[in-house]
């Protein structure tokens, strides 16, 4: 046996789970192993000590950590579908709308290989023409519009969302 296997049986007989084999399992590595014998002393002072002290908790104790549990998770259930969504949300916005502005790439990699695609099939330049009109005047505007609400969307969520902790925050003093 060694000292995991010791340990382990040393706690299932402080739950009183041990049987008599293993009883004496333990005991035969206890004469051999200082160390465990050391331990399983502490530990039977620890557990004397326990028993003999007479502490009780005031009756009132499950009320008190109960509604403190509640209003931990009560606080952490209302942050977290609004503030984390409408960031990822608002995030997003930003990057599509700051890509607009500095055309940082994530357009440009889309109309490449969108061009790729094109090339590769031998359309027509009439076809090409007719796309790189609907990208100017319906893809981007419609784009522009989208992040302008997405923008719009962001910040009333924000705000929305800071009444809301005001007001909690408000009413629970």
């Amino acid at each position: 046996m060694d000292c995991r296997q010791a340990w382990n049986l040393m706690m299932k007989g402080f739950d009183k789970e041990i049987s008599q084999l293993q009883e004496k399992e333990l005991n035969m590595h206890l004469d051999v192993c200082d160390s465990c014998k050391t331990r399983f002393e502490n530990l039977n002072e620890a557990f004397a000590a326990l028993d003999a002290t007479d502490i009780e908790a005031p009756p009132d104790i499950e009320k008190t950590v109960m509604a403190k549990l509640n209003s931990v998770k009560h606080k952490r259930d209302f942050l977290m579908p609004y503030v984390i969504s409408n960031l990822i949300v608002f995030v997003g916005i930003i990057a599509l709308w700051l890509d607009n502005i500095f055309r940082i790439g994530i357009f440009e990699f889309l109309k490449d290989a969108f061009n790729e695609v094109v090339l590769a099939y031998n359309t027509s330049t009439a076809v090409f023409t007719v796309l790189q009109i609907l990208v100017t005047y319906f893809i981007k505007p419609v784009l522009n519009i989208i992040i302008s609400a997405g923008l719009i969307y962001g910040v009333l969520s924000i705000i929305l969302t800071l009444q809301r902790m005001r007001r909690r925050h408000v009413s629970v003093r």
